[in-house]
């Protein structure tokens, strides 16, 4: 679900599993005018349900530290074509 960098800063280990909605619900995410994001808009739940999402700008609270960071973001389900 997130790189190795991204992993760190919201204190998820190499080996845990968590699900998108849970790990999405537990974050202060911020548009750029300042309004909280409503969860069903975050980038991987879309992907979730079938969209591309590209240059999706935000500003999220790291966890583990409390610092804010603007993030610009793209997300899109991975699929096992074997699956398919």
């Amino acid at each position: 679900m997130v790189n190795p960098s991204d992993r760190r800063d919201f204190g998820i280990g190499d080996d845990e599993e968590t699900k998108v909605e849970t790990f999405v619900s537990n974050l202060d995410i911020y548009l750029p005018d300042d309004s909280l994001r409503p969860i069903e808009e975050s980038p991987a739940l879309r992907a979730l349900r079938g969209e591309i999402v590209t240059g999706y700008e935000h500003i999220v609270r790291i966890p583990v530290n409390g610092e804010l960071r603007h993030r610009q973001i793209n997300s899109s389900s991975v699929r096992d074509p074997k699956a398919i």
